[in-house]
């Protein structure tokens, strides 16, 4: 079914310029690009659920987004690479309590050729941060990518999770970087990003958000070139002086590849007076 982002109605067009990624004749569009996007879980406002979406047969999965929870991961799933998770509590009561997750999927044939799955994994620890970058090798590009908290002796995603800060491709292109608080000192963070040589794709420097008429959020979109399509993209939340955000919640990250948009729409809330939404998208 679908689901359009209801706090889209809410956020104005954020359009930056783009760069040029190192190397190449122009990059072709994929042909057969297109969002799986389903209603992935329901559940009580305020408490984790998590969720899977899965591209139609014959197809893999490129990117994920998701939404409409105070989120807490989002990415491919470790025990099947063609399925996207996502993992976060409701924000709105029933019956739009549900946990929306959007699959990008393309034909195999149409896959970036030579692409690889890098993983990074943030340990155990004492303290409640979760942070990790998934690297590429070198001349490629992080084009699709993200993850989740994974509880000790476990595979399925984490229900401790509290925040998450971002999930993002990193400025460069060449990795994809997860920042998450969990409130089980046992959780992991594991991301996973997918690596290829894209000649010609665009990557735009993050831009910043606007804040919406209650002040303590904020939300926007970032939008390719008409003569290009979204392939990924991403969100991130600071404290206004380069640090994370000590108290903001990622409520949505997904693209939206519809005609007057055509980039990446994120959406924060819970945030203080400084606190900073920046969004990335990456184009071919």
């Amino acid at each position: 079914m679908k689901v359009i982002p209801m706090f889209a109605l809410l956020a104005f067009a954020v359009v930056a310029s783009l760069v040029v990624l190192p190397a190449s004749p122009a990059s072709a569009a994929i042909p057969g690009l297109h969002d799986v996007e389903v209603q992935a879980a329901f559940g009580a406002p305020g408490r984790q659920i998590s969720g899977s979406a899965q591209c139609p047969a014959g197809e893999s999965l490129l990117s994920i987004g998701a939404g409409n929870a105070d989120l807490t991961g989002f990415g491919h799933s470790s025990q099947s690479p063609g399925v996207a998770r996502a993992v976060g509590a409701p924000i709105r009561p029933s019956p739009l309590n549900f946990l929306f997750l959007q699959a990008t999927c393309a034909p195999f044939a149409q896959v970036p050729a030579g692409t690889v799955t890098v993983v990074a994994v943030a340990p155990a620890s004492t303290s409640t941060l979760r942070t990790a970058t998934a690297r590429c090798r070198p001349g490629e590009i992080a084009y699709g990518g993200g993850g989740y908290l994974v509880p000790a002796q476990s595979t399925n995603p984490s229900l401790g999770g509290s925040r998450m800060v971002g999930s993002m491709v990193t400025a460069d292109g060449t990795g994809w970087r997860v920042t998450v608080h969990t409130r089980q000192l046992t959780d992991t963070l594991h991301v996973r990003a997918l690596c290829a040589r894209l000649p010609g794709a665009l990557l735009a420097p993050a831009v910043q958000a606007p804040r919406t008429v209650l002040v303590t959020t904020a939300g926007g979109y970032h939008s390719c070139p008409s003569s290009m399509q979204p392939l990924s993209g991403g969100a991130y939340i600071d404290n206004g002086s380069g640090g994370d955000s000590a108290s903001a919640r990622l409520e949505y990250s997904n693209r939206v590849p519809h005609p007057s948009r055509n980039g990446w729409f994120a959406a924060a809330n819970n945030m203080q007076a400084n606190d900073r939404l920046f969004v990335r998208v990456l184009c071919i």
